[in-house]
């Protein structure tokens, strides 16, 4: 549910997102339009609560021994690795100097990957260096990964829906598919 709030809360934001004026383009969305602060400030701080629903579901997940489901942890641990992903290209969308040198720093890790790192850098940047090439194509980026992680929460799911889980609560011995005890 945070993650459609976030995209719903992205869809308005990007009305008014301009990536070739983008500091100035979020400045006006913030200051002179009637409800862009409040989407803004539910988009930006958004992330702080699907993280922390995140946290909390491993927690959970930990604390009732479910580590044994090993592709649902898998499907689990790309999710979040996406979703930081995700989270670093919204926050270097709006152009600021710390978020530029912010992008130049964390970009430039891809680079210790030895032979292909600095190819990979490369097509991140789409240049020598973080231009607004690299904006563009970090805006792109974090407009369509949303959906493909929607998609990998509903392979999550079926992933859960066909491995048998235990709930929290349990004869000794006794095992439930998901559906439809939840």
């Amino acid at each position: 549910m945070l993650i459609v709030v976030q995209i719903v809360t992205g869809f308005v934001v990007r009305i008014f997102f301009s990536a070739g004026d983008a500091f100035y383009s979020v400045f006006y969305f913030t200051r002179e339009t009637l409800t862009g602060e409040s989407f803004r400030f539910m988009h930006a701080n958004g992330v702080s609560g699907i993280f922390l629903a995140m946290y909390l579901h491993v927690f959970r997940g930990v604390s009732f021994s479910r580590f044994f489901l090993l592709p649902v942890w898998f499907s689990g641990l790309i999710l979040f690795l996406l979703l930081i992903i995700i989270s670093f290209l919204g926050y270097r969308l709006p152009w600021a100097q710390i978020r530029f040198w912010a992008a130049t720093v964390i970009t430039n890790l891809v680079t210790s990957i030895p032979q292909i790192g600095s190819k990979i850098v490369l097509a991140l940047w789409g240049d020598f260096s973080v231009s607004f090439l690299t904006l563009n194509r970090f805006y792109s980026l974090h407009f369509l990964l949303p959906f493909v992680v929607l998609a990998l929460i509903v392979v999550h799911i079926l992933l859960l829906h066909l491995i048998h889980t235990k709930g929290p609560i349990q004869v000794k011995g006794d095992s439930t598919v998901f559906f439809p005890g939840f």
